[in-house]
């Protein structure tokens, strides 16, 4: 997973998901955005495909990209990873902002453009997660964390150390 996003504002331009042993997508896919890095406190959430309900519990929103609210709920997978999640149920937690917003394909990269939306990732802490209809291979990722200067100035005086050691020894 590939996610880009403007330095100048901390915009997000696009997603890109690099599918592995196959260009067939089947039913739909569900891409997740935490804004700020929190796992499982979506802000956003694009519901791309075809098929709505007939391989989901709840309520399959229509295709587009739609803000979350707090109290939302998943849809769960019924064939498959039976009782996996694998979308966020359309149950009055979801707001469309946009019904033709979907994903480009070409060959085994998914892109999702998202640089006419205005939405901002803190750049040191989000989550985006990519999962199929059938939640058969979920993958999510963010920012880690970077080591503090204190911590990299510890490991190098360690490494001087016992660069200093093996001289010695010699």
């Amino acid at each position: 997973m590939d996610v880009t996003y403007n330095d100048i504002g901390n915009y997000l331009e696009s997603v890109t998901i690099v599918l592995h042993d196959s260009t067939y997508r089947q039913a739909f896919d569900s891409l997740f955005i935490s804004t700020d890095g929190a796992w499982d406190s979506w802000d956003y959430f694009v519901h791309d495909g075809g098929e709505r309900n007939s391989v989901s519990t709840g309520n399959v929103p229509d295709d587009g990209l739609y803000s979350v609210a707090d109290n939302y709920t998943y849809t769960f997978a019924t064939t498959n990873r039976t009782g996996n999640p694998n979308g966020i149920n359309d149950d009055g937690s979801l707001t469309l902002l946009n019904g033709s917003f979907g994903a480009t394909q070409s060959g085994y990269n998914i892109t999702y453009d998202f640089s006419n939306f205005n939405i901002i990732l803190d750049p040191d802490s989000f989550f985006v997660a990519y999962a199929p209809w059938c939640d058969n291979d979920v993958i999510g990722g963010g920012t880690a964390p970077v080591p503090e200067p204190a911590t990299m100035l510890l490991f190098g005086a360690g490494l001087v150390g016992l660069a200093g050691f093996g001289r010695r020894k010699k």
